[in-house]
């Protein structure tokens, strides 16, 4: 019952409405005193000491449930996350991890770091921070313990079965830079590509200084898969790079705020350039909107798979005391007025997350059919109301778990074949036979040992040369990506990518028509 009183406390006080009717402003002052009353009651005759933080923090978050699957309750720390990515940088030691058995293990350690700088090394295992064992440790704590202000220390003990040594190392925090581009680069066929991971303050001008930089190139591909959006003035930035003056880029509409539209200032630098446009499941929100704003405008092909389909506009309120909310506060409409979010039902979070019929081929999703539009220039047919659909589709080539491939990620093997790999060999000793990215994609082969880790792990009996042949050069691949950089995946990886293939195949076909 004090849950629920709060609930509709906290109702009131941030003024949502119920969604079954608008409600008069007598009705809400009604409300107001009732639950005012109510509250003043608890606060002096209930039986114990109400734990009002508590329960106000579960209230409020129970609150937001009951809305749209995006608005909701964040904590404090999940608000500094929030930060974070919306500035892309954060305090730290410059290593990425995975926790492993008990233990984590480094996977990255970005050059230049305060982690680089004491020697840390891919495999090195961190079994301690700040004097507690990581075992004792829970493990949403860990990136707390490890992050923190610029300037202050953590104590880590370092394990490095590669040569038996154990060592504990005290490090500075410092902050890093994270960009939102993890690669731009030149593929063959004069082809340029831009890999972008999320939409923070500078990925509009991290895109127009990696094509200022590039050179050589006659076309591009923008790689949104498994970006799941950001700042949406950096999606403004980046779609007027393509666009022509005054060219609207998305739309937005709600019962609160009257519809406000996004357009191109001025004509763009790259209006002629060949473009491709890559999305997948993953790719929500703003990666929806710049996907929406090439696709209405045929000025770019998008490739792939359908998109997440999150188009609600949402707002950052900050609580004052660390925590915060979003609040959807309108829709994103694309160019040609369609909707991208996708049907829930409103305080049904839990259906709308495990809803997975965007994985389907898009001819098997069901279109409303009130929802078919046009795109600007050419008329071609688009759909609205559940994600961006691709112009040309690509099925995801891994979709069984029960095949080698699948059981494969399923059981970590990557994971387990690189572990046991790097606690045999030195990665000083990797490094010395394999210093550059062309080296290892040349040289390296798995062992004899990590190819019996492989059999251990998954039955020989489901697969085939070929298959064998993709789990190798997986391996491969997410090793150059953490020993080196992406351009290294890259460079190895690619040849499997149906998706990016197809694209380039695309630009490289039309390029000569």
């Amino acid at each position: 019952m004090l849950r629920q009183v709060v609930i509709l406390a906290l109702l009131l006080l941030f003024g949502i409405a119920p969604l079954s009717a608008q409600s008069s402003a007598q009705d809400w002052r009604k409300a107001k005193r009732k639950i005012n009353k109510v509250l003043d009651y608890l606060k002096d005759n209930y039986v114990d000491e109400v734990p009002l933080d508590k329960v106000v923090e579960s209230a409020l978050s129970a609150t937001l449930d009951e809305l749209d699957p995006h608005t909701r309750y964040l904590p404090r720390k999940e608000m500094e996350q929030m930060y974070e990515r919306l500035r892309s940088q954060f305090a730290g030691i410059g290593t990425s991890y995975i926790l492993y058995h008990d233990t984590l293990i480094v996977r990255r350690v970005v050059s230049g770091s305060p982690a680089a700088r004491h020697g840390l090394l891919y495999n090195d295992r961190i079994i301690g921070i700040d004097s507690r064992s990581i075992r004792d440790i829970a493990p949403d704590s860990i990136r707390d313990l490890l992050r923190g202000r610029s300037g202050t220390t953590v104590t880590l003990d370092i394990e490095r079965r590669s040569d038996s040594t154990h060592r504990s190392i005290t490090i500075e925090r410092e902050v890093i830079e994270s960009p939102s581009i993890s690669i731009a680069t030149i593929l063959k066929d004069s082809i340029a590509y831009i890999g972008i991971e999320s939409f923070a303050r500078t990925t509009g001008q991290e895109v127009r200084r990696a094509l200022a930089t590039l050179e050589g190139y006659n076309s591009l591909i923008l790689d949104l898969r498994g970006n799941a959006g950001g700042v949406l003035t950096s999606v403004v930035d980046i779609c007027g790079l393509f666009l022509d003056k005054g060219d609207i880029i998305v739309s937005t509409e709600g019962r609160c705020e009257r519809e406000h539209y996004h357009r191109a200032s001025r004509r763009g630098e790259y209006t002629d350039l060949p473009l491709v446009v890559l999305i997948d499941e993953q790719s929500a929100s703003a990666s929806e909107i710049l996907a929406g704003a090439i696709q209405d405008h045929d000025r770019g092909v998008i490739i792939g798979r359908t998109s997440y389909g999150k188009g609600l506009v949402q707002r950052l309120i900050n609580l004052g005391d660390g925590d915060g909310m979003t609040v959807t506060r309108a829709r994103y409409k694309t160019p040609s007025g369609r909707i991208i979010q996708r049907p829930y039902s409103v305080g049904n979070r839990s259906d709308y997350i495990n809803d997975r019929s965007r994985y389907n081929h898009p001819d098997l999703i069901a279109h409303d059919t009130t929802m078919v539009y046009r795109t600007l220039r050419q008329g071609r047919k688009v759909y609205g109301g559940g994600g961006i659909t691709p112009d040309i589709y690509v099925a995801a080539k891994v979709g069984d778990a029960n095949s080698y491939i699948g059981y494969a990620l399923r059981n970590n093997v990557i994971t387990e074949v690189t572990v046991e790999l790097f606690d045999r060999i030195s990665c000083n000793d990797f490094y010395s036979a394999y210093p550059t990215p062309r080296s290892y994609a040349d040289g390296f082969m798995l062992d004899s040992i990590s190819q019996s880790v492989i059999k251990r792990l998954i039955p020989d009996s489901l697969a085939t040369p070929e298959e064998k042949l993709i789990l190798h050069e997986m391996i491969r691949s997410a090793m150059a990506k953490d020993l080196y950089n992406e351009e290294a995946y890259l460079a190895l990886s690619m040849r499997f990518d149906d998706v990016l293939m197809r694209a380039i195949e695309y630009l490289t076909s039309n390029s000569t028509e």
